[in-house]
């Protein structure tokens, strides 16, 4: 294969790779910024108790779940107040639940450091009378999560704080109009022990997506299809030569 053939064919594989990286099957967008709508907390640091956020979801055709985003901000404590903090994070978990009117048995659960979580600063948003720096976090799951077709699910992101004192918390923030109805999350409460205490409806849907992500060899084929049509044209190119 001459190089401007092989440089071709690399170009192919990258734009096929790319293409076929991840497919959007669910999203509730976030508002557009400044706006963050309603935040609710999802943050936990054990001995200091904390909050579980949750929002439905429902796909109109089985997936392989193997990619998510969302959206949210850092908040601490000033004044009485809440002011703009800095991210607190050192471990994210992200679960998936079964539903029965509300959240019920945890259906798939991982657990990941917080630098396996890419977080992207988006243009700063409002909240609380003062300015709150937005970010996209987006994880690669280290496992897919088969989800069924018109099943409802419940989709939780929890952050587990890497200080003694949680603050500052990670709020999740609000989706546009877009997403399930009625438009509610669902929010539990922990003890400092991490048992659930409390259980509450909330307003607005949460700002996330759901991707899927080609397994590897599939990725493989998409690589020797794209190596295999290079090598036959450089035969008829031979072919020809002769």
């Amino acid at each position: 294969m001459n190089k401007i053939a092989l440089t071709l064919a690399g170009l192919s594989l990258a734009a096929t790779l790319g293409a076929a990286h991840a497919a959007l099957v669910y999203e509730q967008a976030p508002l557009a910024a400044p706006n963050v709508g309603s935040v609710w907390t999802s943050h936990f640091e054990p001995g200091a108790g904390g909050w579980r956020t949750m929002d439905d979801f429902q796909l109109n055709q089985g997936a392989a779940l193997g990619r998510v985003t969302w959206r949210g901000v850092y908040l601490d404590s000033a004044n009485g107040g809440l002011v703009n903090g800095v991210p607190n994070t050192a471990n994210w978990t992200v679960s998936i639940w079964s539903d029965a009117s509300g959240p019920d048995a945890q259906l798939f659960s991982v657990t990941v450091a917080d630098a396996a979580v890419s977080r992207t600063a988006v243009a700063g948003g409002g909240q609380f009378g003062g300015p709150v720096d937005l970010y996209d976090f987006d994880l690669l799951l280290p496992s897919s999560f088969a989800a069924s077709a018109n099943v409802k699910y419940w989709f939780s992101v929890l952050s587990d704080s890497a200080q003694p004192d949680w603050y500052p918390l990670f709020g999740w923030t609000m989706a546009s109009s877009a997403g399930t109805v009625p438009q509610t999350s669902f929010q539990q409460s922990f003890t400092t022990a991490g048992d659930v205490s409390g259980e509450f409806v909330r307003n607005g849907n949460r700002a996330f997506a759901l991707h899927t992500v080609p397994e590897p060899a599939s990725l493989a084929l998409v690589g020797l299809a794209v190596l295999a049509g290079g090598l036959a044209r450089r035969g008829r190119g031979a072919a020809a030569r002769g």
